[in-house]
């Protein structure tokens, strides 16, 4: 069943036309075949895809490990279940709620705030403090749903126009690789490990893409 359901999407992808603007003439010829039209919209573009990892890898966690280590040695699969919604719906409200924000305003803030999310989160974890765990996963949701929507804005506009499907399809896979990645490293290290890993990452994240805004000169106005 789920093959048939996945045929009939691929089909329907196929048939979908292109939504991206038509560029004009000289710029059509100066750009066919570009993926970035100069070298930091390749870099912004990188660190864009960076936080993909990082929110995707919470997502993961989230709907795995975490529940299991931090609601006691045998809990219900309604608060495992519960947890990750929790999480999840925090996320998706966080990403209404700032629908009209500026996406390079609230990128490195939103980073900030999912590491020390994590951070928090690997606390509670290895204390296995519940109700500081739920508390920290709100912030955690928070800070995934705001990074998530802004990197993913920044790294479309980051690629020319003819190639932003393309730049969208490069900054899922991280995305992707993290989502499994981050709970297979949890098998060799403890889950509050990873979760303090995270966040160091979220950390490095949002000082580099601070420090190549801050170099861009205006980058943040051209991308």
């Amino acid at each position: 069943m789920h093959v048939v359901v996945l045929l009939i999407v691929l089909v329907a992808v196929c048939l979908l036309p292109e939504t991206a603007a038509s560029a004009g003439a000289q710029e059509a010829t100066v750009e066919q075949g570009r993926l970035f039209s100069h070298p930091l919209a390749f870099s912004t573009f990188i660190g864009s895809a960076s936080v993909i990892g990082w929110a995707y890898g919470v997502n993961g966690m989230w709907q795995s490990v975490v529940p299991l280590s931090a609601l006691g040695s045998e809990p219900s699969q309604l608060l495992v279940a519960g947890l990750a919604s929790w999480m999840l719906g925090i996320s998706a409200l966080a990403q209404v709620l700032a629908f009209q924000l500026d996406v390079r305003r609230i990128l490195v803030p939103s980073l900030v705030v999912l590491a020390f999310g994590l951070g928090a989160s690997a606390w509670a974890v290895s204390r296995e403090l519940a109700v500081v765990v739920w508390a920290a996963t709100a912030v955690v949701g928070v800070g995934q749903g705001l990074s998530f929507r802004s990197s993913l804005a920044i790294a479309a506009e980051s690629a020319t126009a003819e190639k932003q499907a393309t730049a969208i399809s490069l900054y899922y896979v991280f995305g992707y690789v993290m989502t499994a990645a981050a709970p297979l490293v949890s098998t060799h290290a403890s889950v509050s490990m990873v979760l303090a890993a995270m966040a160091a990452c979220c950390v490095l994240s949002a000082l580099a893409i601070a420090l190549l805004w801050h170099r861009g000169r205006g980058v943040r106005g051209r991308l």
